[in-house]
């Protein structure tokens, strides 16, 4: 859940939410990555309090698990797990 607030001395409406200067609200989903809203708060009319829902659910994001390379990450000179399983059981 994200909160805007409307730091500007004008009314800002986002679809059905109106804002009048100095009052918050949550920032509806559609509105979360849409670029007049990213201008807006450039110019400083707005304020986005961002949240991180996923992070909240999963804890701090030190505590989440490390994600294994995709085969395209991994450097060519080194071998993939699955590579080396495969040697190890030709022996």
């Amino acid at each position: 859940m994200n909160i805007i607030t409307n730091k500007s001395g004008k009314i800002i409406h986002l679809g059905s939410m109106m804002l009048l200067p100095g009052e918050s609200g949550e920032l509806p989903k559609a509105y979360e990555n849409n670029p007049v809203v990213s201008f807006l708060e450039g110019r400083g009319a707005v304020e986005v309090a961002r949240k991180n829902a996923e992070a909240d659910e999963k804890g701090t994001p030190s505590e989440a698990p490390a994600e294994n390379p995709s085969p395209a990450e991994i450097p060519a000179g080194e071998p993939s797990n699955a590579e080396a399983k495969r040697g190890a059981a030709k022996k």
